[in-house]
C-alpha cells in the first residue's frame, strides 16, 4: 500500500501558539508512521516557517 503525504502545520503568531503546540505533539504522536510520510511544519511566532526533524514530538509544547 502506497503512504499517504501529510504536513502537519503547528505554531504561528497567534496569541494561541501554545494551544497549536500542544495539539500538534498530540496529532503527531498518534499518526501512523507506516501508513503515513509525515512533514511537521511549525511557525515561529514571528513567522518564521521551519520543516521540524526530530521524532520527539513531546519537545513541541515547550517551544523546542
Amino acid at each position: 500500500m502506497k503512504k499517504l503525504n501529510v504536513c502537519i502545520l503547528f505554531g504561528g503568531m497567534s496569541p494561541e501558539h501554545e494551544v497549536s503546540l500542544r495539539s500538534a505533539e498530540f496529532v503527531l504522536s498518534n499518526l501512523d508512521p507506516e501508513k503515513y510520510n509525515i512533514f511537521p511544519v511549525g511557525i515561529t511566532r514571528t513567522g518564521d516557517w521551519f520543516l521540524y526533524g526530530s521524532k520527539d514530538y513531546s519537545a513541541l509544547p515547550n517551544g523546542t
